[in-house]
């Protein structure tokens, strides 16, 4: 079976693995299975990513159709945490229908390994994963955390504009890392958008966050907003300049280096201002504007 991170560069390879492992569930048990009935670990399916190996089901090589029969019937959560895994390693879209009912599993392992399974079928070709949206969305509003994180981070790689209200919503959620990725999920979608108006709105919602008390919640409305590039956000940008904390301005440096030319004024005069923090965070924002003239580059791949 032709596996589709082989198209990968070696840094999105990378990443794509590690967020894997992140939003593996923490039970031992999930890692392995029983040795007596000669399953390889479960982790088989990324390591083989790592290795350029053939994804495998029980240490055997498995087809589609054997990993979709595993995810509906699979008799262990384990089995049926792996075969959601491997699908969203290789990213076949006829897998969306059986992940999508993976997402009202009760296991809640499972149903984050679904989300991030859809994920990756959006990153393949974000067009045929909408009409994975409204599950995702719904599974956005349930109990869990890390469940809502990897919903809102697969939300942003379909870039659906029904998205937008649930992820507004998220912004506000009382977990940080349900509003970090919500944030980096609308960054994606407003850069695909071209509805004006909904990008306005996703800009002004990004605009709220530059001021949370957590830092990675600040640093991911800047990169977001970097990553639309609308000169509306400068004004706010510019402010995030004077935030006592390194990272945050650092962020909005950068995305203000995204904004084009009509952040340069507002930079310049930022580079007399007495604060030495203010002066050396203007400059890295114009390093970054200069950097981009001839093509915009993201913060993270």
């Amino acid at each position: 079976m032709e596996s589709a991170l082989r198209t990968y560069s070696g840094i999105d390879l990378h990443l794509t693995c590690m967020y894997s492992l992140f939003i593996m569930p923490t039970n031992p048990t999930v890692y392995a299975h029983n040795s007596a009935n000669g399953r390889e670990p479960a982790l088989s399916g990324i390591a083989s990513a790592l290795t350029g190996n053939e994804p495998t089901l029980g240490g055997e090589r498995a087809s589609l159709s054997d990993m979709l029969a595993t995810l509906r019937e699979g008799q262990s959560p384990e089995a049926r945490r792996e075969a959601a895994r491997v699908l969203g390693r290789i990213a076949d879209a006829h897998a969306q229908n059986d992940l999508l009912d993976a997402l009202q599993s009760p296991d809640g392992g499972l149903r984050r390994m679904a989300a991030w399974a859809l994920g990756r079928i959006a990153e393949r070709d974000w067009r045929v994963a909408q009409r994975a949206v409204p599950g995702l969305v719904k599974s956005l509003k349930k109990p869990g955390g890390r469940q809502r994180e990897v919903c809102a981070w697969a939300l942003g790689r379909s870039a659906s504009a029904a998205a937008v209200p649930a992820l507004n919503v998220a912004l506000t959620d009382r977990n940080p890392v349900v509003r970090r990725a919500a944030a980096e999920a609308l960054g994606r979608t407003a850069a695909r958008l071209e509805h004006a108006s909904l990008r306005v709105s996703i800009v002004e919602s990004l605009e709220q966050i530059l001021a949370d008390r957590e830092r990675t919640v600040r640093k991911a409305g800047c990169e977001a907003l970097g990553r639309i590039g609308d000169a509306e956000a400068i004004p706010s940008l510019f402010d995030a300049l004077t935030h006592p904390d390194r990272d945050t301005r650092w962020a909005a440096a950068w995305a203000l280096g995204q904004c084009g030319q009509p952040a340069r004024a507002p930079l310049i005069v930022a580079l007399g201002d007495p604060d030495p923090a203010m002066r050396q965070a203007a400059s890295w924002g114009l390093r970054w504007l200069d950097s981009t003239n001839s093509s915009r580059q993201p913060l993270d791949p």
